[in-house]
């Protein structure tokens, strides 16, 4: 029988021993769940700021959103090493419910209509990528699968605002509908013709607004008995700010355009004019993507813009000055992105607009046929893009 003290001394080995893999499980836990916590917070920047690329990319189509994303996604480190995103599997586009907070994945030809992208941002052993332990490997564990989501949103986009008021009257009317489908009028008309203004909305004849009205809190839309909403009135959350536009850096300068006949060709780039008359039976046609800046006046009372492929962002229209006014009238339909936050924006006759229009103050008749349809296409542009998950 061995002596107390060499017994004694064996136990102490033995508890020595799973003290040690005791500790060696607390730095195990200490260690290696700090490392998965950091690699998590570092997939989930990285989901969020891919989502939020993918949504201001979505009036340019599910392949230009996805692009963003991945692009996005490879700027950002996770773990010490670059993540890669599948465009099929990692990138999913929705449709938010703002009242419910929940997100319906959208498959097939009806991703386009999209108002949100989910990023899922994994590093799985089905991917390869698995986190890489470094204490745990005592314990037999020698990786860890992570992954997270991130959910942006685009609210949206209103067809029409006037900042100080909006005045539709005669048979003036909005609807929506989605360039990147097809021609207007679509099979179905969209009901996201909406306006919105910070001070006053007002109705009459036999307008109609195939959406919903934003105004501040305890303001209320005038409207005849003849007039029709049939969306419903929305508060605004905040007021509307739109920062006034500002020249690109390079641009071709055209000084007054004055246009009353004939046909002229007008190449894609930027162009900067003081003013802007287009009438009788002139015809420009724009053979490019167009961005107009305009410091004056701008007047079409007969002539066209024959925007390049009919698609609204293909030709945008910015009013420098504050107080200018821009006015549109007769059979001349124009698809354009109208930014004029200072200005007074004036649309009238059978004149249609396609596209959307931001004006400091909107007046719109027009006749039966006349109306704006707003293309949903620019919701990624249009609307504010946030973070919902």
């Amino acid at each position: 029988m061995r002596p107390f003290s060499q017994r004694q001394a064996g136990t102490v080995l033995v508890y020595a021993a799973i003290a040690l893999v005791l500790f060696c499980a607390f730095v195990s836990l200490a260690v290696d769940f700090g490392h998965v916590q950091l690699a998590k917070t570092e997939l989930r920047r990285n989901a969020d700021a891919a989502a939020r690329a993918a949504v201001a990319k979505l009036g340019s189509g599910v392949t230009a959103a996805q692009d963003a994303a991945i692009s996005i996604a490879s700027l950002n480190s996770v773990d010490g090493g670059t993540l890669t995103l599948n465009r099929t599997s990692d990138i999913d586009f929705g449709s938010w419910d703002t009242s419910s907070g929940t997100f319906t994945v959208l498959t097939g030809a009806s991703q386009s209509s999209a108002n949100a992208v989910r990023v899922w941002a994994r590093r799985t052993t089905a991917n390869g990528n698995p986190l890489q332990l470094t204490f745990a490997r005592v314990l037999g564990c020698q990786t860890f699968d992570v992954e997270t989501s991130g959910i942006a949103y685009c609210s949206p986009a209103y067809g029409l605002v006037g900042l100080n008021s909006v005045t539709i009257s005669g048979n003036g009317n909005t609807d929506s509908y989605n360039s990147s489908t097809g021609t207007y009028p679509p099979v179905t008309s969209g009901h996201l013709g909406s306006i919105a203004s910070n001070g006053s909305i007002n109705l009459s004849g036999n307008s109609i607004v195939d959406g919903n009205v934003y105004l501040p809190s305890g303001k209320t839309a005038s409207k005849s008995a003849g007039s029709t909403i049939l969306g419903s009135q929305k508060v605004l959350s905040t007021a509307m700010v739109y920062p006034a536009p500002t020249l690109p850096a390079t641009y071709t300068s055209l000084g007054a355009v004055n246009v009353t006949g004939g046909s002229s060709y007008v190449a894609a780039g930027d162009y900067y004019a003081t003013s802007v008359n287009i009438s009788g039976s002139a015809t420009m046609y724009l053979q490019g993507p167009v961005r107009l800046y305009v410091s004056g006046n701008m007047t079409m009372s007969g002539g066209y813009i024959k925007t390049y492929q009919n698609i609204p962002a293909n030709l945008q229209i910015f009013m420098l000055t504050n107080g200018t006014t821009m006015s549109l009238s007769g059979q001349a339909d124009l698809y354009a992105k109208i930014y004029a936050p200072m200005s007074t924006v004036t649309q009238s006759g059978a004149a249609d607009i396609y596209g959307s229009i931001i004006a400091k103050t909107l007046n719109f008749s027009g006749s039966w046929q006349g109306g704006v349809h707003f293309d949903e296409a620019l919701n990624g542009s249009g609307g504010a893009i946030q973070l919902v998950h």
